[in-house]
Formats: structure tokens, sequence, C-alpha cells
């Protein structure tokens, strides 16, 4: 049986997890933006290191997304487990 505090916490760890994955992506496309940004041949050294440095952060950003969303997914997993318990 599902109680209604059960009910919620899945509810909201869904809605936590979807913005996260939304989140993800939009770092995914950053990323994308600042490769495509670097790879430009007609950049000085100074924004070339510059890019290089954004794409590092947005690199680690992008990690620590993907373990919160694991985070997240091994939560409701667990909930479910108790739930069908």
């Amino acid at each position: 049986a599902l109680s209604e505090d059960d009910r919620q916490a899945l509810q909201q760890l869904q809605e936590i997890l979807k913005q996260r994955k939304e989140r993800r992506q939009e770092i995914k496309n950053q990323l994308e933006v600042l490769r495509k940004a670097s790879g430009s041949s007609s950049l000085d050294f100074e924004k070339a290191m510059s890019y290089t440095s954004q794409i590092n952060e947005e690199k680690e950003r992008l990690e620590k997304a993907n373990q919160s969303i694991q985070e997240v997914e091994r939560k409701i997993t667990q909930l479910q487990a108790k739930i069908k318990g």
C-alpha cells in the first residue's frame, strides 16, 4: 500500500529528476556552443584559453548534474521498492 507521504515523496522526486535532467540538457547545449566557438581558427590565444576554461567548468557542472540525477534516481528506486515491499 502506498501511503500519502510516500506518494508525495515519489512525486517530488520525479519532479526534481525532471528539473535536473532539463538542467543537464542546458549544460550540454552550452558545452556544444563553447566547443564550436573554441573550434574557430580565428581565435587569439587569450580567447582560446578562456573557452578552454569555460568548457572545463561546464564539464564539471555536467558531471555534478549527472551525479545528482543518479542520486535522485536511486532514491526513487528505493521508494518504489519500499512501496512494493
